[in-house]
């Protein structure tokens, strides 16, 4: 025998599932630990996941998923701010060594 009406109708009614559904947990935490849609959405796509930077944007506001700032997230650092980072470090190293050699 072939299918009921009720479960043809089920089937068709269904609205269909994101395959971000199955990735649900992973976007979370990956957003809890700092990272940007831009990297998830590259991490998606090396799971086999296609689809677009805003329908994960909208998945992402849809479902609620919540982002943790943090005060100190290298993963959210711009180039220039990389840059910066980097300056001060060394400016820092500079000026411990100075100091070392007008202690001497």
């Amino acid at each position: 025998m072939g299918v009921s009406l009720e479960d043809f109708m089920r089937e068709k009614n269904a609205k269909p599932r994101s395959v971000l559904t199955n990735f649900k947990e992973d976007i979370q935490k990956l957003l809890q630990a700092g990272y940007q849609t831009t990297v998830i959405h590259e991490y998606l796509t090396r799971n086999g996941v296609i689809v677009s930077k805003p329908t994960l944007y909208q998945f992402i506001q849809r479902h609620g998923l919540k982002t943790v700032k943090t005060d100190n997230s290298p993963k959210s650092v711009s180039g220039n701010q990389n840059k910066q980072i980097e300056n001060k470090k060394i400016q820092s190293k500079v000026d411990e060594d100075e100091d070392k050699n007008n202690s001497t």
